[in-house]
């Protein structure tokens, strides 16, 4: 899948003012035939609406900053393929925000797509810990390293009663529930991890539960990313 063709799928996916085929490369691949690509790109900015739609100025003023990284930021996006199948978007982030752990950091225990997310070269083993559960280890290949977050008991029963709420009364203490349970079932560190074992980096879960402005909105994905 190279030039035009790329470019269709890439289209189809995300909102993307330009990419970078000849820097395209396979990062993972794993059971089944399914294979995972990393393509730098810039993401499209998008028209911020007029201040009068906002309840506050800081709320459009974080929608402006927001644009203006789509349109400066080198960033990553990730395309899954498989046989038979069409290919599949799992994300964009920031070169910048990998460095910190951006795609752990918001990754969501509910939906369970596989998280691929690059690491500097030397790390050859990631691990992601948790508050009520063991930690999880992801071997690294290619600079880069998949896993997938795991489900938390409960969890999907809790977003399903927030979706069906009759009453907006009931929605509000709903997602309070929920938005409390995804936090206890978030990550809390990362580990990079060199040969034999060696701690290379130690990442601790950002206070917000992301660093800084959301790094799957700088590519406007067309779908859902997470």
């Amino acid at each position: 899948m190279q030039g035009g063709g790329l470019k269709r799928t890439l289209g189809h996916i995300y909102l993307l003012s330009r990419f970078y085929p000849h820097y395209v490369r396979e990062v993972v691949s794993w059971d089944g035939g399914k294979r995972a690509f990393a393509i730098p790109a810039y993401g499209r900015a998008q028209a911020v609406p007029p201040a009068r739609c906002f309840a506050s100025r800081a709320r459009r003023q974080r929608l402006v900053e927001q644009e203006r990284r789509r349109r400066v930021e080198l960033a990553y996006c990730i395309l899954m393929t498989r046989a038979g199948a069409h290919a599949v978007g799992l994300g964009c982030e920031p070169f910048a925000a990998a460095r910190e752990g951006g795609a752990v950091w918001a990754s969501v225990p509910v939906i369970r797509t596989p998280l691929i997310e690059l690491v500097p070269t030397g790390v050859s083993e990631v691990r992601v810990s948790y508050r009520n559960r063991r930690p999880i280890d992801a071997r690294v290949e290619e600079d880069a390293y998949r896993m997938s977050p795991p489900s938390e008991p409960g969890l999907e029963s809790r977003l399903k009663r927030l979706v069906q709420a009759p009453r907006r009364s009931s929605r509000y203490r709903l997602e309070a529930e929920y938005e409390s349970a995804v936090a206890k079932a978030a990550p809390t560190r990362l580990e990079w991890l060199g040969t034999g074992g060696k701690t290379i980096r130690v990442i601790h879960a950002p206070a917000s539960g992301v660093s800084g402005v959301p790094w799957q909105d700088v590519s406007a994905p067309r779908l859902p990313l997470r």
